[in-house]
């Protein structure tokens, strides 16, 4: 069970710090603590219901009597719940349970003449169980999740014996006063190790592969590292993680801190995930700190349906002293973020703020160039965002749409001309190029973390003050789980890291614009 569950809730539920906010938010609610109940408690059936029991032997009015390879099986739990044991973690509950005992008896008489001699077999059924483990989940050193059982409980409410061959009442009589309280302890020092062990050891095992960190490229990764324990209310499981981008080279912390998320609500999902504007912004701010967000515009990578060519002809009328200089010359810009683009939030949509220079220079004949005049560009765009899986990862990216520009000189080499009769040519070299270059990496989105099979089910976005939640349920692949699970026990109810490589900035800002 907790191979799939530990790792399951964990990945749906990541809390709230009084001190620090988290980037990155999750709740996990009923309905997802009861589907993790569903596919996860056959595994911990599957573990803790085939056991062997030692030998127990006696001698009783002159017989000798043993019964031998006892052992366990068939456990069923008609009713079980998985709820949130507020201030301690997860507590699941089996009742009603019951599991099947077989052995071997024999017994001869320890007097002279040393007969009569019997044996057999025997079915001791055991009904009406009670189960019950507290699971607490935490963090180590590192931000890894982990998980511990903090008790057990299996009280035993009934057992009896069907003895095959003769009606021996004396056998009856014995297991009754003798064996059925061995049995009952046995059976209970028995299935509290294994479940805790299956906790312990299969729990954290699993938890061990599940991403702290997601690759992004070989300069850029997600730290989605806890930064506390969860917390536990009466209603749901929650915990928060870092949530932040990282530069490889030098993993610095970014100049942001995370907003305030607001308290959770009802929901008929199984789970929320809060991802907040500081995960997009210090993306940002990485790709600029790595200085991917530059590229030099070349006259071939302008589409020929764009009506304003890379050449000295088109700024024949807004920068006449260019168009003397140069007359009938190509042209090429330099494009170079200024500072890192910014995600501002709000119910009605995403807005994004970039700023960034254009240096024009001209192409002579001798291939050189000259530097011709750089003005200062700040560009607002409004931003969509999509769910989307790659491959087994569930993806959440971002598309921005060019709204206007705003634009004044910083420097010419061509004197003094008034920059505001750029701004049609201007606005459109942006919209055919910045913001296809800003959306390459908007492309390539967050990678939310997960376990092997799960993936969401009616996803649903919604937009907020500087955050994005998902509403979804889940769906796992019990293939996944059954590949190490076999068909003992039965539950009867009453009713990889993804690597994305951004590639070549200048290639994937051309294919963007075809």
């Amino acid at each position: 069970m907790f191979q799939f569950a530990c790792c399951l809730f964990v990945f749906v539920a990541l809390s709230i710090s009084e001190a620090v906010n988290p980037g990155f938010r999750t709740e996990i609610t009923q309905k997802g603590l009861d589907y993790i109940r569903e596919i996860g408690l056959p595994r911990l059936i599957n573990e803790v219901q085939s056991f062997d029991i030692p030998d127990q032997s006696g001698e009783n009015d002159g017989f000798k009597w043993k019964l031998s390879d006892i052992k366990s099986s068939s456990l069923v739990i008609p009713k079980s719940s998985l709820t949130v044991a507020p201030g301690k973690g997860l507590k699941l509950l089996g009742s009603g349970a019951s599991m099947k005992v077989t052995a071997a008896w024999s017994y001869e008489l320890e007097i002279w003449p040393h007969f009569p001699y019997g044996s057999g077999t025997c079915d001791i059924p055991v009904s009406n169980t009670e189960m019950g483990v507290t699971i607490a989940v935490g963090a180590d050193s590192s931000g890894r999740p982990t998980v511990k059982a903090l008790d057990c409980t299996f009280d035993i409410g009934s057992i009896d014996i069907h003895f095959h061959g003769s009606d021996f009442d004396w056998l009856y009589n014995l297991f009754n006063s003798q064996i059925a309280g061995f049995i009952k302890s046995s059976i209970r020092s028995k299935v509290c190790p294994l479940a805790v062990n299956a906790i312990n050891e299969e729990g954290n095992k699993a938890l061990e592969t599940l991403p702290v960190v997601e690759k992004v490229s070989s300069s850029a990764e997600i730290n989605f590292e806890l930064i506390q324990a969860p917390i536990f209310n009466s209603t749901y499981l929650q915990t928060l993680h870092k949530g932040e981008f990282l530069y490889v080279p030098h993993p610095i912390e970014t100049p942001f801190q995370p907003p305030p998320l607001p308290l959770p609500s009802a929901t008929n999902f199984m789970s929320t995930l809060w991802l907040t504007n500081y995960i997009a912004n210090t993306a940002g701010y990485v790709f600029w700190e790595a200085g991917t967000l530059q590229i030099n515009v070349t006259p071939d990578m302008v589409p020929k349906d764009i009506p304003f060519p890379l050449n000295t002809s088109t700024f024949k009328n807004m920068v006449p002293a260019l168009y003397a200089k140069y007359p009938n010359k190509a042209m090429q810009l330099f494009i170079n973020a200024t500072s890192a683009p910014a995600i501002t939030g709000t119910p009605k949509g995403l807005n994004l703020t970039a700023t960034g220079d254009v240096a024009v220079s001209v192409i002579l004949d001798n291939k050189t160039v000259a530097p011709a005049f750089t003005v200062r560009v700040t560009m607002y765009a409004k931003a969509d965002v999509w769910l989307h899986q790659n491959g087994t990862k569930e993806v959440l990216s971002g598309n921005a749409t060019y709204l206007f520009a705003n634009i004044s000189l910083v420097h010419s080499d061509m004197g003094p001309f008034d920059v505001s009769k750029l701004n049609e040519s201007v606005n459109a070299l942006i919209g055919f190029g910045v913001v296809p270059l800003l959306n390459v990496y908007g492309k390539t989105g967050i990678t939310i973390p997960a376990i092997e099979g799960v993936s969401f089910k009616n996803a649903t976005l919604r937009l907020g003050d500087n955050f994005v939640a998902i509403d979804t349920d889940f769906a796992y692949d019990t293939s996944v789980l059954d590949r190490n699970v076999s068909k003992g026990g039965k539950v009867v109810e009453d009713e990889d890291d993804v690597f994305v490589h951004i590639g070549d900035p200048k290639a994937d800002f051309v294919n963007s614009l075809k």
